[in-house]
């Protein structure tokens, strides 16, 4: 074939050549002599070799014009990003093998198809912005979108577009950063957790400084006291000091357990055994063990609901949770408040719910509630003190059932604690 065509292009060469030089006529019709005729041969014989060697050289450069196209052509389909050629309809016009692969069809197939057709909906108005852009600004764009490759998976492609030679086209390049913004995820989350970590850290280290010190610093005062008065025969006041040392002996029980269980979640030493039980029941032992605590602030504990109800659970982690949420209602009741415990079932699961109307929460503290790094702290009506773990643990226990703890509040008003128990929930 190539042969062919260069024997056509010679032979009209050839045609023109001696149709020129019959239009200026012959030189050598006008040649007197012999020497004059040498001359013109020799002048002849070296414009052929100047010719030869022009198209010798005119040979060489088309031979490297074809290589560097072939190598050219080689780089743009073995390069590791994809490359594509669009219309301003975002019709593909051309494209590298590497295109295709993240496209997820045969490249041959592609080819004036709409790339519009492989991104995610959601993402379609921010492509068409960026492909506008392209040709109505002439400068180079950039997007990061989500495309629906055929057949797999979602990837998260970084795009960066400009014209191309002919004002019609832009020429983009397809970078996947799909692992990077995986990699980003999990790094964001790292820090999340390394965060927590710290939060926990502090908090621990608060407990251990303050909270933990400062129950043991009553008993060691008061039962100073109560030893000199004793050793004094001065009878005075020993119940007091009594009742204070053994409120702040309760307390700091109550504080090391909190976080004996909270450093056991933490280092994922703690057991996860559910069971199923009567929910009712272990409500009914709860207002039962806090009896004496309601009565002494002439507050009424009551159950709202006595059906059997029952649940697949840890016991001992809903009984900490149910016993925390119930103490935590009783310290920021009024005495001659209320406060009821209600478990019911429905299509979700179990919800159990605690209601006072205590002092209630101010809005902005709510979200605070449930995390280790809260700052929000409070004495309670007859000024208790919480640990300050209570209401983190109950958040972590209820997290391990895979279901969900909120609080309800209105300032002045009271409270509702509410938890549910999914019906199914993965062993976690």
């Amino acid at each position: 074939m190539k042969n062919q065509i260069e024997k056509t292009s010679n032979s009209l060469v050839r045609k023109k050549a001696e149709e020129s030089l019959k239009a200026k006529g012959s030189i050598i019709q006008n040649v007197d002599n012999k020497a004059e005729m040498q001359a013109l041969v020799h002048e002849l014989e070296v414009h052929q070799i100047e010719l030869e060697m022009q198209n010798s050289m005119l040979e060489q450069a088309h031979k490297v014009a074809a290589e560097a196209v072939t190598k050219y052509r080689l780089l743009y389909d073995m390069a590791p990003s994809g490359y594509i050629t669009l219309t301003p309809q975002g019709e593909i016009v051309e494209l590298n093998i590497r295109a295709a692969e993240l496209l997820g069809k045969d490249r041959f197939k592609l080819f004036n198809s709409q790339f519009d057709m492989f991104i995610q909906q959601d993402f379609k108005p921010k492509f068409w912005n960026f492909l506008d852009d392209i040709f109505a600004l002439k400068s180079k764009m950039n997007a990061e979108l989500m495309v629906l490759p055929n057949n797999h998976a979602s990837r998260c492609l970084w795009l960066t577009g400009m014209i191309t030679q002919h004002p019609d086209q832009c020429f983009v390049a397809l970078i996947d950063i799909s692992n990077l913004k995986i990699a980003e995820k999990e790094l964001m989350e790292s820090k999340e957790k390394l965060q927590e970590l710290n939060a926990t850290k502090d908090k621990f280290f608060s407990i251990i400084g303050h909270d933990l010190r400062s129950p043991f610093n009553s008993i060691l005062s008061f039962a100073e006291l109560l030893v000199e008065q004793l050793r004094e025969n001065n009878y005075q006041d020993l119940n007091k000091y009594a009742e204070i040392i053994y409120d702040s002996a309760n307390r700091a029980v109550a504080l090391v357990n909190n976080l004996l269980e909270w450093s056991r979640i933490q280092t994922g030493r703690i057991s996860f055994e559910p069971t199923r039980f009567d929910l009712s029941a272990m409500i009914d032992e709860t207002i039962l063990l806090y009896a004496d605590a309601a009565t002494k602030k002439n507050i009424s504990l009551k159950k709202r609901d006595s059906e059997l109800v029952e649940v697949f659970a840890d016991s001992s982690m809903i009984d900490t949770v149910i016993r925390n949420l119930v103490s935590n209602a009783l310290k920021f009741t009024h005495p001659g408040g209320k406060v009821t415990v209600s478990a019911t079932q429905n299509a979700q699961g179990t919800k159990v719910s605690v209601e006072d109307n205590g002092v209630g929460i101010p809005a902005e503290a709510m979200e605070e509630l449930f995390r280790v790094d809260s700052t929000y702290v409070t004495s309670g009506t007859n000024k208790e003190r919480g640990t300050g773990l209570g209401l983190v643990l109950c958040k972590e226990f209820i997290d391990m059932h895979h279901g969900k703890i909120w609080v309800e509040s209105k300032k002045g008003e009271g409270s509702a604690f509410s938890f549910i128990l999914p019906k199914i929930f993965i062993n976690g």
